[in-house]
């Protein structure tokens, strides 16, 4: 069958056509994984920081930074699942802000709460290192607004996420 898809001059054009569908939903590597990153990555930012300005809410947090190149360049990473992305985020957004009411803001409270998350999230299975960053911004800033920023975006890069691994076929039944 191979042979069939090539002739003397190269591959025929039903092969080239295949091949650039396939390209289209394969998992790029190189320069192209990069660039499709970085696009679907700017986009999804930029519909955070849109939601975030319609709502009143101007925190971007950094730790969303991190988590779209995950999910954009890493997709098949189990850190790019959107239920870990949205758990880890929460779960690391929640205990920022108990510390918080717990201990003040402080480096040393923001500290307490970064060595928590990791601890919660790894017991739940929802292990999502961006999300580390959660606890620093929310001890750091007004609690209630920080986490509502948090949520936002975690809420929109899962989708973004989840669409994406939709896209490529490497959704499970389960939806992740």
């Amino acid at each position: 069958m191979i042979g069939a898809m090539t002739d003397t001059h190269g591959p025929s054009r039903t092969a080239r056509t295949l091949f650039r569908l396939r390209d289209l939903v394969a998992v790029p590597t190189g320069v192209g994984a990069a660039a499709r990153a970085a696009v679907l990555a700017g986009l999804c930012l930029t519909a955070i920081v849109a939601l975030q300005s319609a709502t009143g809410i101007g925190h971007l947090a950094s730790s969303l930074g991190s988590t779209v190149i995950v999910a954009f360049l890493l997709p098949d990473s189990a850190f790019a699942r959107p239920r870990v992305i949205l758990a880890g985020h929460a779960v690391s957004s929640l205990t920022g802000w108990a510390v918080a009411a717990l201990l003040g803001p402080s480096p040393w409270a923001a500290a307490v709460a970064v060595g928590l998350s990791i601890v919660v999230m790894q017991a739940l299975h929802c292990m999502q290192p961006p999300a580390g960053g959660d606890p620093i911004l929310i001890v750091g800033a007004d609690p209630a607004t920080a986490v509502a920023s948090v949520a936002i975006g975690a809420v929109v890069v899962a989708a973004a996420a989840w669409l994406y691994r939709f896209g490529r076929g490497s959704v499970r039944a389960s939806g992740s």
